[in-house]
């Protein structure tokens, strides 16, 4: 059964992409990742780092169990529902801005 959303939370993802950060890395790869594995309709969680070119990639298989990537430049992120998009145009320009 499917929920309806509300504000600003999306129910029933099938893909997840965190943009890691210092002070949430660690909880989003325990509780928060623990907790989305509970979510059925869940197929595809990225981990995406703001540091180098490097996203995780956690799939779940057709058994239930989740398989799991490193993509890094020149890769291409595949996503359950048949969506393609290659890690260099997610990067594209990213450590050319300034930092703060």
């Amino acid at each position: 059964m499917r929920q309806r959303a509300a504000g600003d939370v999306l129910s029933n993802p099938t893909a997840i992409v965190e943009v890691l950060s210092r002070s949430t890395e660690a909880f989003d790869r325990g509780e928060t990742w623990e907790g989305y594995q509970r979510l059925p309709c869940l197929t595809d969680y990225l981990l995406v780092s703001p540091w180098h070119v490097r996203i995780e990639h956690y799939r779940r298989e057709g058994d239930g169990s989740w398989r799991y990537r490193v993509l890094e430049r020149g890769d291409t992120i595949a996503l359950a529902n048949g969506a393609e998009i290659s890690v260099d145009a997610i990067y594209d320009g990213a450590f050319e801005l300034e930092a703060d």
